[in-house]
């Protein structure tokens, strides 16, 4: 994947900072790890695809700083360990980017599997829990860091079928609010981030799930993932020592324009 960054992202702006993505073996993780990689940070890929291999071995080929820890987000054994793994070989611990996340099921509250529905809050909800409560314990000590979660317009908006990834993204919105809440002062920041629909393989199998793939009901333009990945890793710079207990929509028009990112049409 080829991330393209504009003259006003400064090359280097985060060395020696250093970050974990969940998730960040495809779609959005990836694009953030390159992205992360690029302005100097050294960075945990961290997923149970195999893909994990590739991003790292991608970014120090470019002469980057990484390592890939396979991790299910929902072990609480090797969510710790991965986080260790990284002080350990990097030395400290600055971002946090929760991506990790599936659909669960798509079928009626009626007619929903029990055990397909647990999985989307099983890994979306305490998938991020897990990671930032091993994750802070660093930060807090060192007086600065930020959790970047992902999250959903489905998390605010209700709409048939998603009963089970829309209230597990509700779930980490609130959850980023009252982790921002308690982090008051602390020089440590939390934040989310709602991506809308990106063409990510998650977001093709979520419609095709519903019976409609990434037809018009998606609208004509779905965004590459390094746009909403530049957001995020523009909240690991200095402005996210400021923003806080918020989620930020990365078709914001003010937010798009800061980042030189094209207006995109938002269809409700």
């Amino acid at each position: 994947m080829e991330v393209s960054l504009t003259m006003a992202d400064r090359h280097g702006e985060l060395s020696g900072r250093v970050a974990i993505v969940t998730g960040g073996a495809v779609g959005i993780g990836a694009a953030a790890c390159d992205a992360l990689a690029e302005r100097g940070a050294a960075v945990t890929v961290a997923d149970v695809a195999e893909e994990i291999n590739e991003v790292a071995d991608r970014i120090k080929s470019s002469g980057g700083a990484a390592q890939a820890v396979t991790t299910d987000v929902s072990d609480q054994g090797q969510v710790e360990g991965m986080v260790q793994r990284t002080v350990d070989e990097f030395g400290r611990l600055d971002f946090l980017l929760n991506v990790a996340a599936v659909t669960g099921t798509t079928e009626y509250v009626s007619q929903a599997d029990p055990q397909a529905w647990r999985q989307a809050p099983t890994i979306d909800l305490f998938g991020t829990f897990l990671p930032t409560r091993s994750a802070l314990p660093h930060m807090l000590e060192q007086g600065s860091g930020r959790v970047l979660t992902v999250v959903s317009g489905l998390g605010h908006n209700p709409t048939p079928q998603t009963s089970a990834y829309g209230s597990s993204k509700a779930g980490v919105i609130h959850f980023t609010r009252v982790l921002a809440i308690e982090l008051l002062g602390t020089g440590v920041t939390a934040n989310a981030v709602d991506p809308r629909l990106v063409g990510t393989a998650l977001a093709t199998e979520f419609g095709e799930m519903r019976g409609g793939g990434a037809g018009p009901q998606w609208g004509p333009r779905p965004q590459d993932p390094w746009e909403p990945a530049r957001l995020l890793v523009w909240l690991c710079g200095p402005v996210g020592s400021w923003i806080n207990g918020q989620v930020v929509d990365v078709n914001n028009p003010i937010v798009r324009g800061l980042l030189q990112l094209p207006l995109t049409v938002t269809y409700s």
